[in-house]
């Protein structure tokens, strides 16, 4: 949540022509056998993730993107009805739209994309979220490897390189 809400968007923003971004909003959470979903932190981070699924599937990533910082921003201390409003300003040419998606069948189905996609493309087992991949890297938490902190540089660094190549 911390680095979604402080660094992502300056990230993005610094390397926005040399990477795509994908957000998968899904993390340690969980289908249940009866298909309810069950997340870390309650059904705050279950309505969170989806909102956040319906938002990234109308806007996509780019347009997507200033509504979850803002959003990450304003859930730590609100819960998602209050941040959403909030940061509406973000979302308001489709704001029916997202909402109509959050409110139905298609958050959850979109929620169960985000599991499926989450499950079939981790090299390692998530320990902790964010869970970064950056071509088809992920650093192990365990090593603690990766600043993000340090991520400006990183990327810098592998853009070079892949351009030279």
């Amino acid at each position: 949540q911390k680095f979604i809400a402080n660094q992502l968007g300056s990230v993005f923003n610094q390397f926005q022509g040399q990477l795509i971004l994908e957000l998968v909003p899904w993390g340690n959470s969980r289908i249940m056998r009866d298909g309810s979903f069950s997340c870390n932190h309650g059904q705050k981070e279950c309505d969170a993730n989806r909102l956040q699924s319906c938002v990234i599937d109308i806007l996509k990533v780019k347009g997507a993107l200033p509504f979850i910082v803002c959003f990450e921003r304003n859930i730590q201390h609100y819960g998602v009805e209050h941040a959403m409003q909030t940061c509406s300003a973000f979302i308001r040419s489709q704001y029916r739209q997202i909402r109509q998606c959050y409110d139905g069948p298609r958050g959850i189905q979109l929620q169960r994309e985000a599991a499926q996609k989450t499950m079939s493309t981790r090299p390692n087992p998530i320990v902790e979220v964010p869970y970064l991949l950056i071509n088809d890297y992920t650093p192990s938490v365990d090593m603690n490897n990766l600043n993000v902190m340090l991520l400006p540089q990183l990327l810098a660094k592998w853009t070079k390189l892949t351009h030279k190549q």
